[in-house]
């Protein structure tokens, strides 16, 4: 099972994280961004200070928490946007 072990460096719209694989990989992520405009509360991760706070999820995935509100309800609930180390893994360019 792919994992995120650990990132290593945090700048606008990318990450580089090294994998349980050993292989350091870039996950340019602004495009997801793009892709996932329909989310309401997505644009906030274009916020250095916001974007700066990703993290590693127990599932090894890279995550940032309470991000994308509720499309259901008012309520105000917010739900954490995150990319499964999987795809993070297949989508990420390899850094030597």
């Amino acid at each position: 099972m792919i994992r995120i072990d650990k990132i290593i460096e945090i700048a606008p719209y990318y990450v580089d994280c090294l994998f349980n694989t050993g292989e350091l990989k870039r996950i340019e992520v602004l495009p997801l961004l793009l892709n996932h405009h329909h989310l309401n509360g997505i644009d906030q991760l274009k916020v250095h200070s916001i974007f700066e706070k990703a993290l590693i999820g127990e599932m090894g995935e890279l995550k940032w928490e309470k991000i994308i509100l509720s499309p259901k309800d008012d309520s105000g609930k917010r739900w954490d946007y995150d990319i499964s180390p999987e795809f993070a893994y297949e989508i990420g360019t390899v850094l030597v």
